[in-house]
């Protein structure tokens, strides 16, 4: 097995510190290891992992973002010999939003996030070899936090989060 990885992060102060940015990535290259699945063990002959990475954070505001794929030519299903390919993707991205109030005793947080998946198991041929048809979704959320300090030992905290996911999650469709 040969597992290669490397990756780079940059990090950036601004305004005395008050403001933070980070921006990494990296890649990662797997030949040979062996993994258990769901349909068994499976072979990772090559795969290759590529993943960015931006974050920037101030006082009241956070904002994150992160993109990730993965593209795996010829697995190799040890219980059957079948090469399984895959081709996916994910995109995540947030923004949050936060204030104190009442000399500091209340805590308000609040934002929202989007993220999108795609997946891919066609070969060469566009013959899909674990799912019936490419498939992709997305989900957007609210979110947010109320927190309020009743004592010096005791806070009260009202959390929320509001999501939706376009299409609903569909069943697992393995072809077999």
């Amino acid at each position: 097995a040969k597992i290669g990885f490397g990756g780079l992060r940059l990090d950036r102060y601004l305004d005395g510190g008050n403001q933070h940015m980070t921006l990494e990535g990296g890649t990662v290259d797997l030949k040979g290891p062996t993994f258990q699945t769901g349909i068994g063990r499976v072979q990772v002959t090559d795969a290759k992992r590529p993943w960015g990475r931006f974050d920037w954070n101030s006082q009241h505001w956070n904002f994150l973002t992160y993109y990730d794929t993965r593209k795996a030519d010829a697995q190799l299903a040890l219980a059957s010999g079948a090469k399984l390919y895959e081709d996916s993707s994910n995109l995540h991205g947030e923004l949050q939003g936060n204030t104190g109030f009442f000399g500091d005793r209340g805590f308000l947080v609040g934002g929202l996030a989007y993220h999108r998946q795609r997946i891919d198991t066609a070969n060469p041929q566009g013959v899909q070899t674990l799912m019936t048809a490419k498939q992709a979704a997305h989900q957007e959320a609210l979110f947010g936090q109320l927190e309020y300090s009743l004592s010096a030992s005791l806070k009260a905290v009202v959390a929320g989060r509001v999501a939706k996911r376009n299409p609903p999650i569909p069943p697992i469709l393995l072809n077999g």
